[in-house]
């Protein structure tokens, strides 16, 4: 059931009075249903371009991580450079 069908279901409709949108209309509720289908357009979108952007990454060889991707030659050197620095002694003051 979408969210539009569990608020009716419960006897309310959404106003939303910048927008101008009304659920209780039959126009309010088409344009809200249109709202939800580029929503899904857009995940979509976004999830095939993330996609393609990993294999575009695998392809050319470099290791995708969270942050940034990594060149194959260069991990040991971002290993180093990522690595935290030595501990200091405490002088104890």
């Amino acid at each position: 059931m979408t969210f539009l069908g569990e608020i009716h279901g419960k006897g309310i409709d959404l106003y939303l009075h910048t927008q101008g949108l009304d659920t209780s209309t039959p126009t309010g509720k088409a344009m809200f249903q249109l709202l939800g289908v580029f929503a899904e357009l857009e995940r979509s979108v976004i999830t095939e371009r993330i996609n393609a952007g990993i294999a575009r990454a695998k392809a050319a060889g470099t290791s995708v991580s969270c942050c940034m991707p990594v060149k194959a030659s260069s991990r040991s050197s971002a290993r180093l450079a990522s690595a935290p620095p030595p501990c200091s002694a405490s002088s104890g003051k």
